[in-house]
Formats: C-alpha cells, sequence, structure tokens
C-alpha cells in the first residue's frame, strides 16, 4: 500500500514518516492550500489510525509530493497520453513511480488510477 500526498501537509503521512503509532494532528496555521494541493490536504483525519495500521501491517510506503512534482507529471501525463490529469490525482503515481525508483519492479504489475477533467 502507498500513501501520497502533498507534502507535510497531510497528518496520515507525515505520522506515518515520523514512526509515529498514532496519527496526530497538524498545526492548521502550517498547511497552506493551493490549486494543485487543494483536495491533498487536511489537518485532520478521522480515520489516521486505521491509515496508518493498513500502511505498517502491508509494508508499505508514504510518500510526500511537492506541488512542483504534481503541476509536472499533469504536464507529462497531458504532453504523453493526452489525458487532463488532475495535478493531486497524480500524487499515487508519483509515489508508486518514487516507490519503483527504490525497489525496481517487475514490469506491468501495478496499476494506478487518476481522475481527469472534463
Amino acid at each position: 500500500m502507498i500513501a501520497a500526498s502533498s507534502s507535510n501537509k497531510n497528518p496520515i503521512v507525515y505520522s506515518f514518516l515520523q514512526g509515529w503509532d498514532q496519527c496526530r494532528d497538524l498545526s492548521p496555521d502550517l498547511i497552506k492550500e493551493t490549486k494543485f494541493n487543494e483536495p491533498l490536504i487536511n489537518w485532520h483525519s478521522f480515520d489516521g489510525e486505521e491509515a496508518l495500521y493498513a500502511l505498517r501491517e502491508s509494508n508499505g510506503e508514504a510518500f510526500n509530493i511537492s506541488d512542483k512534482k504534481l503541476r509536472e507529471m499533469t504536464t507529462i501525463l497531458n504532453k504523453k497520453e493526452g489525458y487532463k490529469i488532475l495535478p493531486a490525482a497524480t500524487a499515487g503515481l508519483i509515489g508508486l513511480l518514487e516507490l519503483n525508483e527504490k525497489m525496481n519492479f517487475e514490469a506491468d504489475c501495478f496499476v494506478a488510477v487518476l481522475t481527469a477533467k472534463n
């Protein structure tokens, strides 16, 4: 399982990367919303402990993804595939690609689901 969200703006990803067993709230004052990260960010998670449990039990990973990477991936997908993917929707794909860099996955074994603009 992979969790990927806007850099330091998601309590689940932040808590996992800190190695905490419980999902801790972030300071709302430190959360800066942009047009790229808006669907990804929050200072509190209602189901954070369950998400952390799932990440740990699956030997999963979590990734902070910058707005720059979200924008770049949207541009790449539009140019290469012709799809207009919402920037925030690319976070999981970017996380999967970053994990692939570490683990060198066998080709055609993983799927990322992306949502597109109409």
